[in-house]
């Protein structure tokens, strides 16, 4: 190498043709990178002939590779479920009977995507909700780091699954191939346990085998020789104590075909019991005496002595041998007798004739024939009926004469009667007398006519009270009660009202609580009729049975002092405006309703003169607003006058 110049590099652009080696002369090689040999065997495999494999591989080309199908792995665990069989034990608490309850499970898992769900198979009659227990879904593992998977679940393993454990006790077969040949070691099968309620709904439904009725009768030979031979007894029930005068009579038959018997009762026309009681089961003629018949004890076998027989019948597993219970038979059924069916008291009076004819055929005895006869009803007695149309007198004169005749006119007591009595009317007010909260601020007023004892008892109109006003009695001559029963001709009269006295009117209590200034002065003016009672006690104890506590005239010369200087002082020396001044409306009103108007209308009075002055007019929690809205208007600097005009 000189200055970057190869000086050896033999020059290669034409190919050489002769050459020399070692002084002697060498075949030159063919073409430019091969040999000779190349050269010479390439001629010969062309000149050569083709074989069949080595044409199609020159003609098409090399084979392709035999590629194997893909197939993904759900496509190829499609429709492959893992099924194994699991149990659930629940606690039951506050049951004597069980303590646990088992649930059997089914417990799938799908290949393809690795999925789980668990099922419980329905019982018929298991009382519990069955089914889908767990949806098909990933579910975590207990580790918390992965999901379940198919390795594992085998034969003892437990499933925790959402607070539910899942024990492992059997699997299908194929489940069981597949988990062997995946390399993983299955266990033996774990026998059931059994279910404590299971159990129990098993024993209680076991076949149960019925005894069937039958015996002599139910012979071929009975059948023909007894088909439709009834006999039949007439008689009475004697044990129905809440109809004693009435006699119940009843018809009993006794079929010989199979040694049953049937008890109807016979109501006699025109009773009132049989149309609505008229149920009868088959065919049933009616008896001489007629009438409507229920079936009062249905066709049945029955026991001669059912308090020592019935513990004698034979249950479903002992042994039907029945020589030791005694039925009732023809030779048990006899006139004359009592006869006790199913705890009711039979007596027997009468037969028909082929029953006599049977038992002096087969018995031969003579059946008695008894008549029972019904005690005679006492004749009612005529009461005076307690309605009418007009007065009591009148109504009672219809009762005695069977033509009209007015009553005779009631004369006063005392004669001759002056025309001041006559024209008087005693007016008191009263409350009713009862432990009802709403009905004791019903107020009335009680006029009493002097011209002939009579009585009217009027309702006021009481606000928010829900009765209305108007007549709570029509005039008319009263009652009067004596130790709690009407006494026969005695009458409310002037001397029975008084101040605090009860009357009683169309079942109500009344007590009388004030009167009006007339009724004072006649008790002073009349002493000869009010001989037990003073007027002014009579005034006393309407004060304090209302309530009232008059004002003097120094107190409400003060009150109005009060509110007159509070009036000047917040709002001055002119007339309060009178529009300003709320509606209170008049009459009673309630207390705190009338407060809480004043409240409102933002008066310049003081609340504590407010609640004074309402208070000062007050009787029994309502308020005469008439009266305090007069001594109101008063106070605000007005007159008197301007209480009709507001």
């Amino acid at each position: 190498m000189f200055l970057g110049i190869h000086l050896e590099k033999p020059k290669s652009r034409f190919s050489e043709t002769l050459s020399y080696s070692k002084g002697v002369p060498v075949a030159p090689d063919i073409g430019c990178g091969g040999s000779a040999k190349e050269a010479i065997a390439l001629l010969k495999s062309q000149n050569g002939v083709l074989n069949k494999d080595r044409l199609v591989k020159l003609t098409y080309g090399p084979k392709r590779p035999n590629i194997e199908k893909f197939t993904p792995h759900w496509a190829k665990m499609d429709s492959k479920v893992l099924c194994f069989d699991g149990i659930i034990k629940e606690t039951v608490a506050d049951w004597p009977s069980e303590t646990h309850r088992i649930h059997y499970v089914k417990v799938y898992y799908y290949l393809e995507n690795d999925t789980l769900r668990v099922v419980e198979p329905e019982i018929p009659n298991s009382t519990l909700c069955q089914g889908t227990l767990l949806r098909r879904d990933h579910y975590l593992h207990p580790s918390g780091k992965r999901n379940y998977s198919w390795k594992d679940l085998n034969i003892g393993n437990d499933l925790n699954i959402h607070g539910k454990e899942i024990h492992l006790i059997d699997c299908d077969a194929w489940t069981r191939q597949y988990l062997t040949d995946s390399g993983i070691e299955m266990r033996d099968p774990v026998s059931r346990p059994n279910d404590p309620h299971t159990e129990m709904k098993k024993n209680m439904s076991r076949r149960k085998e019925y005894r069937k009725e039958g015996g002599d009768g139910a012979s071929l030979l009975n059948f023909y020789k007894n088909e439709g031979k009834v006999l039949k007894f007439y008689g009475i029930w004697k044990n129905d104590p809440q109809r004693p005068p009435a006699v119940r009579r009843i018809v009993l038959k006794y079929y010989l075909v199979d040694d049953t018997l049937a008890v109807f009762e016979n109501y006699p026309p025109s009773s009132g019991w049989g149309p609505l009681l008229s149920v009868l089961q088959g065919p049933m003629d009616v008896a001489s005496s007629g009438g409507s018949f229920m079936t009062l004890i249905r066709r049945q076998r029955v026991l001669l002595d059912r308090p020592k027989d019935v513990e004698k019948l034979p249950c479903y597993l002992e042994p039907r041998d029945t020589d030791d219970i005694t039925w009732i038979k023809p030779e048990h059924l006899k006139t004359g007798e009592d006869l006790k069916i199913l705890g009711k008291t039979f007596f027997l009076g009468k037969a028909d004739e082929f029953t006599r004819h049977y038992y002096r055929e087969h018995f031969g005895i003579e059946l008695l024939q008894i008549e029972i006869m019904e005690k005679p009803k006492p004749l009612p007695c005529k009461i005076i009926p307690p309605h009418g149309i007009g007065k009591y007198e009148e109504t009672l004169q219809d009762c005695f004469k069977p033509y009209d005749q007015p009553p005779k006119r009631i004369h006063h007591p005392i004669r001759p009667m002056p025309a001041e009595i006559v024209n008087t009317v005693l007016r008191f007010a009263a409350k009713m007398d009862t432990p009802r909260d709403t009905e004791r601020i019903r107020r009335f007023t009680i006029s009493f006519f002097m011209e002939d004892d009579t009585v009217k008892i009027h309702e006021e109109q009481v606000p928010n009270s829900g009765f209305g006003s108007g007549t709570f009695l029509k005039r008319c001559r009263l009652k009067k009660e004596v130790e709690g029963k009407v006494a026969k001709g005695a009458y409310y009269e002037a001397k029975d009202f008084y101040i605090g006295a009860k009357i009683k009117a169309n079942g109500c209590a009344f007590i009388l609580t004030d009167a009006d200034f007339l009724v004072f002065k006649f008790m002073e003016n009349h002493p000869e009729i009010y001989t037990d009672v003073c007027a002014e006690d009579q005034r006393k104890l309407a004060d304090i049975a209302n309530g009232r506590k008059e004002l003097s005239n120094a107190e409400k010369m003060l009150l109005l002092e009060q509110l007159r200087n509070a009036v000047v002082l917040n709002y001055g020396c002119s007339a309060y405006p009178i529009e300003a001044i709320p509606d209170l409306g008049s009459g009673l009103a309630f207390k705190n309703n009338v407060l809480e108007k004043l409240y409102s209308g933002h008066l310049p009075i003081p609340i504590e003169l407010l609640e004074k002055l309402v208070e000062a007019f007050a009787f029994e929690e309502r308020t005469n607003v008439d009266e305090m809205k007069t001594f109101l208007l008063v106070s605000l600097g007005h007159k008197k006058d301007h209480y009709a005009s507001h």
